[in-house]
């Protein structure tokens, strides 16, 4: 997904839902997801982190989800968890009360 509204539509964020009616009687594991945009802040990407984090615990047959990239050497710094002073969505997430 690129912003908030895409990651609450079925063809973004939500996309899993095709796999839990295709599935329905298997347990299902995101992989991998994470804000496509390269412009938003590591505070915007890490309150929608928490809200499709928060979404996918009312979901009973999401047995996992995982993000990428939660480090990068170099190229990626748009879609990390981690800023240069190691803070950013990891600070966020380790703060969540759920």
């Amino acid at each position: 997904w690129q912003d908030y509204f895409t990651m609450q539509s079925l063809e973004g964020g939500r996309y899993y839902e095709v796999y839990l009616q295709r599935y329905s009687d298997k347990l299902v594991l995101i992989t991998e997801f994470f804000n496509t945009s390269t412009t938003i802040s590591q505070a915007e990407r890490g309150a929608q982190y928490l809200d499709y984090f928060r979404m996918l615990r009312e979901e009973e047959s999401i047995g996992a989800a995982f993000s990428l990239a939660v480090n990068s050497q170099g190229g990626y710094e748009a879609i990390t968890w981690v800023d240069d002073e190691n803070e950013g969505i990891a600070s966020l997430l380790g703060a969540r009360n759920f």
